[in-house]
């Protein structure tokens, strides 16, 4: 380049405003277009070029013109690709094809792999220039072929001018940015539906609205000792608060029902996981998670439990957790139906269970934070005093 399936019954409750909430979000013209301008100004530019001198140019050309200021330079197609696929990964990658013999080829195959083999649709893909020689025809019809299925993908002649390399950059900050934006509209409407669907819980009894705030902080504790990811405990909250959604479809006659419910109500009750997931059937990654713990979360270690009897590591970690977290907070709490166990109870029933009803593993974390379990008590207690079973 130089440089020139199952009907809800109806409820008389109000029911949660969620539409209204999510429209709440939206912002109006002026901020959307302010937003999209910071996210270009703090986007992170990688650049892979032979020319530590051309890499030099490019970087004043783009901080003059475009305003951004993060840059990281290679010199190695190889580091630059093993950067582009960790977690961290850049805005737009600027790859120089005639990075050394081979090395460029090497970055590409990768690249297309990468983009070809389409990971979460709901990961935010880094944008991609390439910097190519347009007499090689082969090349260019490769670039050209992937661009089709991938739209943050351009290439350019090294021999363009610079306004020319310019408007390709910024084109595609744009698209990356706008792509940025819309996540961040998808990430707070999807945490509203969430809000308000566990709120909509809250209907059922005066002692829910604290049993899954209980159960959340426990999921959390628990999912901490088990390596879940710091990124993802706030998840793991959500999909813990949501894990008895399917309840809403299960009538109350059978839900606070009183006494040993017979073969009828017991179908009815295990009908829920069913009715969770479907509810939050959806192709976003949160609500993903969500409908995987509501439809597992009554499986048991050794395949005894529903609705599928998975066994073992087959029943998802998240289930597994909250299916420890369920039954400890079930008995300690009083229903219509049952008094309320003292926590000691609850947890020596939980350690008789181990490998059989619960992952060893989960059961040997919930004992070693067990004291925490018990402040978190304290602070949303319990809305009837406790008993001994």
């Amino acid at each position: 380049m130089t440089v020139d399936h199952h009907k809800i019954q109806s409820s008389s409750r109000p029911k949660p405003t969620i539409v209204r909430d999510v429209n709440r979000c939206a912002m109006e013209k002026n901020e959307q277009e302010e937003i999209l301008k910071r996210f270009i100004k703090e986007a992170r530019i990688d650049i892979a070029h032979r020319s530590h001198h051309e890499a030099k140019i490019i970087e004043s050309l783009i901080i003059e013109k475009i305003g951004c200021k993060t840059f990281c330079h290679f010199q190695s197609a190889h580091d630059c690709s093993e950067k582009y696929f960790s977690n961290e990964p850049p805005d737009l990658l600027i790859l120089d094809f005639e990075l050394g013999i081979d090395d460029g080829k090497y970055t590409w195959e990768r690249l297309e792999k990468f983009l070809v083999t389409s990971p979460d649709i709901n990961n935010i893909r880094p944008a991609i220039l390439v910097l190519s020689d347009s007499r090689d025809i082969d090349r260019e019809r490769k670039v050209n072929d992937l661009s089709l299925e991938y739209n943050k993908l351009d290439s350019i002649s090294h021999l363009s001018p610079y306004t020319s390399f310019l408007i390709r950059v910024k084109k595609l900050l744009d698209a990356h940015a706008m792509e940025k934006l819309l996540a961040s509209f998808s990430t707070k409407q999807t945490n509203i539906m969430i809000d308000r669907l566990a709120q909509a819980l809250e209907y059922r009894d005066d002692e829910t609205g604290n049993h899954v705030k209980r159960m959340a902080e426990y999921a959390a504790l628990l999912g901490e000792k088990m390596g879940v990811s710091p990124e993802k405990i706030p998840l793991l909250r959500q999909a813990t608060m949501l894990h008895d959604l399917g309840k809403i479809g299960v009538p109350d006659k059978v839900l606070l029902k009183p006494g040993t419910l017979d073969k009828t109500d017991r179908a009815k009750i295990e009908e829920h996981p069913r009715i969770g997931k479907e509810l939050l059937d959806s192709t976003d990654s949160v609500l993903v998670q969500c409908a995987t713990v509501a439809y597992c979360h009554h499986e048991k270690w050794d395949g005894s439990g529903y609705p599928d009897h998975l066994k073992g590591d087959a029943i998802p970690l998240w289930a597994r957790i909250v299916a420890v977290v369920d039954v400890f907070d079930a008995l300690t709490a009083k229903r219509p139906y049952k008094p309320g166990w003292l926590p000691e109870a609850a947890l020596d029933l939980i350690i008789n269970g181990k490998g059989t009803h619960f992952d060893p593993r989960i059961v040997d974390a919930f004992e070693e934070v067990y004291d925490k379990v018990l402040a978190i008590m304290e602070k949303y207690p319990v809305s009837k005093p406790l008993e001994t079973p």
